[in-house]
């Protein structure tokens, strides 16, 4: 129930939380998402996918400080540009030692995030700061 709770909330969520970079793992094959999904070459419609994961979370945004507090989002980080399954998760344990972040230069100034990778998901990047805190 939970998970149909939330997959009314955010799809793109719940859609990510199925993927997996292994193959045969990656859940999000078996949805049916046409008749002959199956014909198709796996590998290349993994990528395709996966591509379509990239654009659908940059276009999107992620919220760095709701990500830290709920686990059920961290998969989205991995499609952030600049970004992939490692790179995020070392993300994630960065932003996790110095919580909450207050504005994207934070996490730049603090090296949460290499140059490089900042550059390329900074404007993917939403900072949600608590209003008390403003």
């Amino acid at each position: 129930m939970v998970c149909l709770a939330r997959f009314e909330q955010d799809p793109m969520n719940e859609v990510l939380n199925l993927w997996s970079p292994i193959l045969k793992e990656n859940q999000v094959l078996n949805l049916q998402l046409h008749p002959l999904q199956k014909q198709v070459n796996q590998v290349k419609l993994v990528e395709s996918l996966e591509d379509i994961n990239v654009q659908t979370v940059n276009e999107v945004g992620v919220d760095i400080n709701l990500l830290v507090e709920h686990e059920h989002f961290h998969n989205q980080l991995q499609f952030l540009s600049g970004l992939g399954p490692r790179k995020a998760l070392r993300y994630i344990q960065n932003l996790k030692a110095r919580k909450p972040i207050y504005n994207r230069d934070m996490i730049k100034k603090e090296n949460i995030l290499g140059d490089k990778c900042f550059g390329s998901s900074a404007g993917f990047t939403k900072v949600r700061v608590p209003l008390d805190k403003r």
